[in-house]
């Protein structure tokens, strides 16, 4: 079985994924707080506008590495919040290698386009054991007229996975095989350190993260083969811009200078849309959000 068939996962750990499954009682969500830590990025969310959105769950869902939450080509079954874990959004070719779109990590969604189409256009599998949080997507839909603010951070964080996205191209059209590492590496680290995931130094110039990717996955998201990213890796140790260590069976990677990578390697992390809602959008929604909460 080639690395792409096994990383889709089988029938029986998709059976496994469903048996992990659980009612959650009303008023009990398990949404992360890194979910609402992101979107409050784009906008202030209140007490009851969370509140609401931990209402709207339906199951909690507990799944082992390697587990298929979403295959190509199947219905939705709703919308994922991923809490905690990993997972990989990817497509398989007809000649079966695989091209990684992008890493979803905790407080992400998974699959905030099943409001929009009917069929599933690519497949998710965890990378590591995970949890994750299931929406009806009718309900997601019906917060544009209860929360309008809200919505427009959900859809705020919809462009930014599309930013992401055109970043993960650029690299593979256009960046070296050294670059493409390295700006994955600055990326994982942003999206981490945004969630309190990351562990600075006391001076805050280096740091370390876990990194539970292996050498394929990595290679499969950036358009290059496995013994390509080893050399690569290497050579990003050798000039003294990371450290690839394992601790207590925990794979981390150590970045010696964040400043130094960054710059070396023109790194802008503004592809990631860490502002603020613009001002003139925000009273708009505010003045829809007082008519519907006055009448």
């Amino acid at each position: 079985m080639s690395t792409s068939m096994r990383l889709a996962g089988t029938s029986k750990s998709s059976r496994r994924a469903k048996g992990d499954a659980a009612q959650v009682p009303s008023g009990k969500g398990h949404v992360t707080p890194h979910f609402f830590r992101k979107l409050e990025l784009f906008h202030e969310l209140t007490e009851e506008q969370m509140a609401d959105v931990q209402a709207m769950e339906v199951r909690l869902v507990h799944l082992p590495a390697g587990a298929d939450v979403i295959r190509a080509g199947e219905p939705y079954s709703g919308v994922y919040v991923l809490n905690e874990g990993w997972a990989v959004r990817y497509r398989i070719l007809p000649d079966g290698s695989r091209q990684i779109a992008n890493f979803i990590l905790p407080g992400d969604f998974m699959c905030l386009n099943a409001c929009i189409f009917t069929d599933a256009e690519f497949s998710i599998t965890t990378i590591t054991p995970a949890s994750c949080s299931l929406f009806p997507t009718e309900e997601l839909i019906r917060l544009t007229e209860r929360h309008p603010l809200l919505c427009a951070a959900l859809f705020w964080s919809n462009a930014r996975e599309e930013s992401i996205l055109i970043e993960h191209l650029t690299s593979v059209g256009r960046r070296s095989a050294y670059g493409r590492v390295a700006h994955l590496i600055l990326e994982l680290w942003r999206r981490l350190e945004l969630i309190g995931l990351v562990e600075r130094s006391s001076s805050g110039s280096s740091g370390w993260f876990e990194l539970p990717l292996t050498q394929q996955l990595i290679a499969d998201s950036l358009g290059l083969s496995s013994i390509h990213v080893n050399r690569t890796l290497r050579a990003l140790e050798a000039d003294g811009f990371v450290v690839c260590e394992r601790l207590s069976g925990v794979r981390r990677l150590r970045i010696r200078d964040i400043n130094g990578i960054a710059e070396a390697f023109a790194f802008d992390d503004e592809f990631l849309r860490f502002t603020k809602i613009p001002r003139q959008t925000s009273r708009l929604l505010e003045d829809v959000e007082r008519r519907r909460h006055s009448k």
